[in-house]
């Protein structure tokens, strides 16, 4: 049976609510920034640095808050720790 993700998937990290559009709904061929951030307000702080490589594989497909960072994982195959502050990938691991 295939299920069809609600978007946007929405995850608590502190005082900061993170969204995940579906990375679909972008333009082809370019990076899709595809996370955002937003205080308790409804204020967008940020949206998510690019992680780079190739454009048309450079957006986010998961997003997670453990061991107290912001993980997103980007369709390359690289699991990113987010700065909670800024949106800056501050470090990632290949993991395919």
């Amino acid at each position: 049976m295939v299920t069809v993700m609600d978007f946007p998937i929405v995850v608590q990290h502190k005082n900061i609510t993170l969204k995940l559009y579906n990375w679909m709904g972008y333009p082809k061929g370019k990076a899709a920034r595809n996370v955002e951030a937003f205080d308790q307000s409804g204020n967008l702080l940020w949206v998510i640095e690019s992680l780079g490589g190739h454009a048309a594989t450079d957006c986010y497909t998961s997003i997670s808050s453990r061991d107290r960072k912001i993980h997103a994982f980007n369709f390359q195959g690289y699991d990113c720790i987010v700065d909670e502050v800024s949106g800056k990938v501050l470090s990632s691991l290949f993991t395919k």
